[in-house]
């Protein structure tokens, strides 16, 4: 719990630091607040916590882990974008962008509810669309992030439509759950939960740009700036 608290604080510290004026302590306050989570991450892990939010998030060793390995990659990111955002008028916003964006990456290392899946995909994925039209001064800048976005909505009704036929085939939203009725069978509809499966795998093809669901990837990748297709490629990706 503690690593969500802190990577939503981050990132409302990096919202308001504009407002505070404390915009020129914001990198290093992100590094330390990473180093910091890899070190709970860390902890956690040796101490073999297992920590079950509310029946919509389950911290045990695997998220952990994963949450470690995305902290580490994201300093490494913010350390080689650090020049891209120092002559940013807006500094403060790409900085909570992406800190939000790393929340969304947490929940879908960490969910076991159907809500938390969809939560985490669309928090991970808008501030990307916004990240990805950051170069406002480049045109193909802005045609990235528009054509990211539509072909991400469009993406977000395969996740969600999958999700309500996996409910109609199981009744639940659990995934513990939903993966003991499939092996017992009983009292399921196979073919709604097959369905659902494979809308919920093309939405999560889309996202990660799979073939044959990466048409968009050229154009995104292309007209975003080098710094946010790095992270795009990467973070995301993972």
């Amino acid at each position: 719990m503690k690593e969500l608290l802190l990577l939503s604080g981050l990132g409302i510290f990096a919202l308001l630091a504009e407002m505070i004026n404390a915009r020129k302590i914001i990198f290093p306050v992100v590094i330390a607040g990473l180093l910091l989570n890899i070190f709970f991450c860390m902890h956690d892990i040796m101490a073999g916590n297992n920590e079950n939010l509310f029946n919509m998030l389950l911290l045990d060793r695997i998220p952990l882990v994963f949450t470690l390995l995305l902290s580490v990659l994201a300093i490494f990111w913010f350390i080689m974008a650090k020049n891209y955002f120092k002559d940013e008028t807006n500094l403060s916003d790409h900085f909570a962008l992406v800190l939000f964006s790393m929340v969304g990456v947490f929940l879908l290392t960490s969910y076991t509810h159907m809500s938390m899946l969809f939560l985490g995909v669309e928090i991970l994925s808008i501030p990307v669309y916004v990240l990805a039209g950051s170069d406002k001064r480049n045109t193909y800048s802005n045609e990235a992030a528009f054509k990211y976005f539509l072909l991400g909505a469009f993406a977000s009704g395969f996740l969600l439509l999958g999700i309500t036929f996996v409910y109609g085939g199981t009744g639940s939203f659990n995934t513990l759950q939903i993966a003991s009725s499939s092996v017992l069978g009983a009292g399921i509809s196979k073919q709604l939960l097959t369905i659902g499966l494979l809308l919920i795998l093309f939405a999560m093809a889309f996202k990660v740009s799979a073939v044959p669901f990466h048409f968009w990837t050229p154009d995104v990748y292309t007209g975003s700036p080098t710094v946010v297709t790095a992270y795009m490629s990467t973070i995301v990706k993972l």
